[in-house]
């Protein structure tokens, strides 16, 4: 029999005071709507739901800890108030089909944030009106204690990188830490807003200067672009463009709260009737389960996790004599 006594105590994990996982929920979504699409149960959509579970699970056990925050994008946004192209030619560009696909997978989104994983005891659900995710993970790294890690591919986050804040993509597997960035860029987390100023965000249709990539901002910003090339003269005329982008890529949003961050706890009966109303048979499986159980109620031991250059280290082993 699998330790239920253990999962319905609903015990507090001492990881969460080591390690906070901060997780840009709709990056997380959509990579499960795409390896999963088509995937349903009893005429319901699941593949975003089984996707997105699968993945916690795994983040969990590599991370060996509990203590995941789900934050996620409001349906109204601040920034597009203020300038009316912001994500304005991601949206128009979709097909009717890749339309279809979006509202699908943000069905599954609410029910995630509303229902599933509350249910199982994910306490910790935000999101913000008018702010996006990236809003509520950075205030959330900005105001809590503790080693903290951003999961998601947007390079955004860089802005917000600290001595215990480091950034995992999970789509290439590796980690970004502070001392990283500095040996590959040469500036500091900070001044990485004023790259995404000049440059622009292509990702999120905010426009730069026109023929200023990254390498040419982080020269300006160095000081090593000489002044009388027209590049320089180009970043120099355009400082118009460069003040209105700071209020479209600085994280955090200034109207962006604070939001009380609570202990994960274990529901396994909570957890059960999720699995069971979705078909997600294979999560109740006696292997499967117990790498819930073990997850959830955060008895994973530590490895030691990643050096400043976001290389995984190991803990020592110690022998007994």
């Amino acid at each position: 029999m699998l330790e239920q006594d253990r999962s319905e105590s609903q015990v507090e994990s001492k990881e969460q005071i080591r390690m906070m996982l901060l997780i840009d929920s709709h990056y997380l979504g959509y990579q499960a709507l795409y390896t999963q699409e088509g995937l349903s149960y009893h005429d319901i959509q699941t593949g975003v739901l089984y996707g997105f579970l699968a993945r916690i699970l795994s983040l969990g056990q590599f991370f060996e800890t509990n203590n995941l925050v789900f934050c996620w994008d409001s349906k109204t946004s601040l920034r597009k108030k203020a300038f009316k192209g912001y994500k304005q030619k991601r949206q128009d560009n979709r097909t009717e089909e890749e339309k279809e696909k979006t509202r699908i997978a943000h069905e599954q989104f609410t029910l995630l944030r509303r229902e599933i994983l509350p249910a199982m005891g994910f306490r910790n659900c935000l999101i913000q009106k008018g702010l996006e995710a990236d809003d509520v993970i950075a205030k959330t790294a900005e105001v809590e204690l503790g080693d903290k890690i951003i999961v998601s591919a947007d390079e955004d986050f860089y802005q917000c990188l600290a001595p215990n804040l480091r950034i995992w993509n999970p789509s290439k597997k590796r980690m970004m830490t502070l001392r990283k960035f500095s040996d590959s860029y040469g500036i500091t987390p900070k001044q990485w807003i004023m790259v995404k100023q000049i440059a622009g965000c292509s990702s999120d249709c905010v426009p730069g200067v026109r023929g200023i990539g990254e390498v040419f901002a982080i020269r300006y910003i160095r000081h090593t672009l000489p002044p009388h090339t027209k590049r320089y003269k180009s970043i120099k005329a355009n400082e118009e463009t460069i003040a209105r982008n700071a209020g479209l890529v600085t994280l955090p949003h200034p109207k962006t709260k604070r939001q009380q961050i609570q202990a994960t706890t274990f529901s396994s009966s909570g957890f059960k009737r999720v699995c069971k109303k979705y078909g997600f048979h294979s999560f109740l499986q006696p292997e499967q389960y117990k790498a819930w159980l073990d997850f959830m109620s955060g008895t994973a031991n530590h490895k030691g996790g990643y050096n400043e250059y976001g290389t995984r280290k190991e803990r020592r082993r110690t022998t007994r004599n």
